[in-house]
């Protein structure tokens, strides 16, 4: 039986579609998963480390990555804050800049080569 687009065809849309819409639903995802998990980020797209300093006048932290580095990272209105509470193994919610607080441990996904904060996943207690 022939497929109107041809089977090469509809194998490739098929890949695609299905491409794209892992591409599109993992960023949906990511406040689920843990810190220092995030397939093909935690370690070399993100920045790991503990908060030092958190500036709410500018909404800035100062976070020591795990290699003794320090960072001042911006949050801005867009930037998603999620609360891991995977270790109390309790689902993740949605936080704020409140919730980063000195001594938190916390990974953070940053905008191409700028200070500003994708994302930032923050230590719950």
């Amino acid at each position: 039986m022939n497929h109107p687009l041809g089977w090469g065809r509809a194998i490739a849309i098929v890949l695609l579609t299905l491409a794209a819409g892992h591409s599109l639903a993992h960023p949906a995802f990511e406040r689920y998963i843990p810190i220092g998990e995030s397939p093909g980020l935690s370690g070399s797209g993100t920045y790991i480390g503990r908060i030092r300093e958190a500036e709410e006048a500018d909404y800035t932290l100062v976070v020591q990555g795990e290699d003794r580095s320090r960072r001042t990272i911006r949050v801005v209105p867009s930037t998603d804050v999620w609360v891991d509470r995977s270790r109390r193994r309790r689902t993740n919610t949605a936080g704020g800049f409140e919730d980063c607080r000195p001594g938190r441990r916390v990974e953070v996904l940053l905008r191409g080569d700028s200070d500003e904060a994708q994302w930032v996943k923050v230590e719950g207690r």
